[in-house]
């Protein structure tokens, strides 16, 4: 028996390359696997990538991940279809701040109000 089977895993940057690395060995260890994506290019991607191991356990919601409303409708809609989330990786890339790699105080900030909305 696969270790995940059963868990729901949420993997925010699943389209990019190392997410869809995670992707791929959550699916070959039994998880449902949810993933936002931003464009239909990037979701058919990572579906011939990871399509020996799918067996139907990815689903893919269009999102922005920048845009607090898409954040909602993407939580609000994981929650309708699977009722609970068992794990949550974020493999976002710095582009979502520019070309700065290091944490500031902006990025913390913008963090925790998510965290705290998304409760």
């Amino acid at each position: 028996m696969a270790q995940l089977e059963g868990k729901n895993v949420i993997v925010a940057g699943g389209t990019g390359r190392v997410g869809e690395g995670l992707v791929r060995s959550f699916l070959l260890e039994g998880a449902q696997v949810i993933v936002p994506v931003r464009s239909a290019s990037k979701e058919q991607r990572l579906r011939s990538y990871i399509g020996d191991v799918d067996a139907g356990r990815l689903s893919c919601y269009p999102t922005q991940v920048g845009e607090e409303g898409s954040i909602r409708e993407f939580r609000k809609r994981v929650l309708a279809d699977f009722k609970r989330v068992d794990l949550a990786v974020a493999c976002l890339g710095c582009w979502y701040y520019g070309s700065e790699a290091r944490a500031n105080d902006t990025q913390v900030q913008h963090g925790r109000r998510h965290l705290e909305r998304a409760q």
